[in-house]
């Protein structure tokens, strides 16, 4: 099975539960995460447990999308919230 999308945005933030902040690019480290967010530095809430197999989530446009009443525009910054 292949997969192909695009990288629409990329969010990070320093502490669980704040506020998101859009980045241009950033620095991915094996094994640890996207450099400067939360689970990278392992202050998420997510699990307890710091795990080599999560290290960024990624979310489908569609399933936001589908979270969302038709009469909203999604934006990406109210992706943190959810």
């Amino acid at each position: 099975m292949h997969w192909r999308g695009e990288l629409l945005n990329i969010h990070v933030t320093p502490q669980a539960c704040g506020s998101m902040e859009a980045l241009a690019e950033a620095r991915l480290v094996a094994g640890v995460g996207i450099d400067g967010d939360r689970y990278a530095m392992r202050r998420g809430t997510y699990s307890v447990r710091h795990n080599v197999d999560r290290q960024v989530t990624l979310i489908e446009v569609e399933a936001l999308e589908a979270l969302m009443p038709t009469t909203l525009s999604l934006h990406p910054m109210s992706i943190g919230a959810i």
